[in-house]
């Protein structure tokens, strides 16, 4: 089935349809990248990779060997797609 077609069945316009479909889309790739997030951000108790960095250089935060590092370079990245969903998000409005 085409966008066409759904959108003749669904009595939309097909860029309407194509729009909402991709917000659809970000909206649940968001709501993923935040459930990867929180699961990082509960297990060091910090609120972002930059409040890791802080709490770093403070002395406050300490290396948790491998797998830590592995979870700080995974919520950067976590971090830098929430901001670009957000991004892609907005441009909608």
């Amino acid at each position: 089935m085409t966008i066409h077609q759904l959108a003749k069945q669904l009595n939309i316009s097909p860029e309407k349809l194509e729009k909402e479909s991709l917000r659809a889309f970000l909206l649940t790739r968001l709501g993923e990248v935040e459930a990867k997030r929180h699961k990082i951000l509960k297990r060091y108790i910090v609120e972002s990779a930059s409040d890791w960095d802080d709490k770093a250089k403070a002395g406050k935060r300490r290396e948790e060997g491998y797998q830590g590092v592995v979870d700080y370079f995974n919520l950067d990245s976590l971090d830098a797609d929430k901001e670009e969903i957000v991004k892609q998000l907005l441009s909608f409005s």
